[in-house]
């Protein structure tokens, strides 16, 4: 039971980086006329080292650390390792810190290109 309420936080925390990133990514839309190629590189970025291609375990044991700081293993690689217990109480805690870090930072970056963004908008038109 633990395990399910755990693996229901990873998703909600993952769900919200996904949600503060594409935030951000919206937000370049105020200088930027497409932002689809931004987008494109983020997601083969996010889809190479948040485990959806390629399981993190099978990266070389010298890129594991970085590998779990870095904020793509929140959205799928921790919730699937708690969900099938391969995760251990240190992976959790640390996976869920740095998911909750980077949700924080990237949320802050967000609503400052937001901010931004608001202050050099114009509109013209009917």
């Amino acid at each position: 039971a633990s395990a399910l309420v755990t693996f229901a936080l990873a998703c909600g925390l993952g769900l919200a980086f996904e949600f503060t990133l594409q935030y951000a990514l919206g937000g370049l839309s105020f200088w930027m006329v497409q932002t689809r190629s931004l987008n494109v590189a983020l997601t083969f970025v996010r889809l190479f080292l948040g485990g959806y291609l390629v399981p993190l375990q099978l990266f070389p044991e010298a890129l594991q650390p970085l590998l779990n700081w870095l904020p793509f293993q929140i959205s799928l690689a921790l919730p699937v390792e708690i969900l099938i217990g391969a995760a251990s109480v240190e992976r959790v805690a640390q996976g869920l810190m740095a998911g909750l870090f980077w949700t924080v930072a990237i949320g802050g970056i967000a609503a400052a290109i937001w901010r931004a963004g608001l202050r050099v908008y114009t509109a013209s038109g009917v």
